[in-house]
């Protein structure tokens, strides 16, 4: 009988344990939506054999990559502080690498793979936390659509993802094409008859 009472003592801290993690989560995740910095990262074409998996798109990033001379601290699969610059257009980019919590604005990455060239320069390629967008399976389809065209239109407003960044930590908020979030062009097609 006291074996009992001990299991399901710990089968409830287990749970409560559970929903702490949980709850924090998405806590965090609301916090970063609510009170985050916002952000602009252009998307670039995708492979096209392989755009899309299960219920979410994926996400390619024109600047994905740093070019750094003295690469050598980093490896495959680090963890790494991105500091984040802004271009003359507006959108976000990755200006520098480093080990370290930095003091200016930055986000959390993951080194993706290193490319050495001919001079002494290396090529470092990041994963960013956010190349996924999720949305229901019914509207997977017209989304990689729309997505797929609208990185083919050769107009002037190019495709972004609007991401928000607190303290390192980021939110993908939508995808925004030719000025609109693909929520709502995605929704106005569900009005349509």
């Amino acid at each position: 009988m006291s074996a009992n009472r001990i299991y399901i003592g710990l089968f409830i801290l287990l749970a409560i344990a559970q929903l702490y993690a949980t709850g924090g989560m998405i806590i965090q995740h609301d916090r970063v939506l609510r009170e985050g910095e916002v952000h602009k990262f252009l998307i670039e074409p995708i492979d096209p054999s392989d755009p899309f998996r299960g219920q979410y798109l994926i996400l390619g990033f024109v600047n994905d990559q740093v070019l750094m001379s003295d690469s050598v601290m980093f490896e495959e699969m680090d963890d790494a502080y991105g500091i984040l610059g802004e271009d003359e257009n507006g959108f976000s980019y990755i200006s520098d690498l480093q080990m370290d919590e930095p003091d200016s604005e930055y986000l959390k990455l993951t080194i993706d793979y290193l490319s050495s060239g001919n001079d002494s320069q290396t090529r470092v390629f990041v994963k960013f936390p956010f190349d996924r967008y999720y949305i229901s399976e019914k509207k997977a389809l017209p989304a990689e659509k729309i997505l797929q065209e609208a990185l083919r239109d050769g107009n002037d407003q190019k495709p972004f993802a609007l991401v928000r960044i607190l303290n390192g930590e980021a939110v993908l908020e939508d995808i925004v094409l030719n000025g609109r979030p693909i929520s709502e062009i995605l929704e106005d097609m569900d009005q349509e008859p």
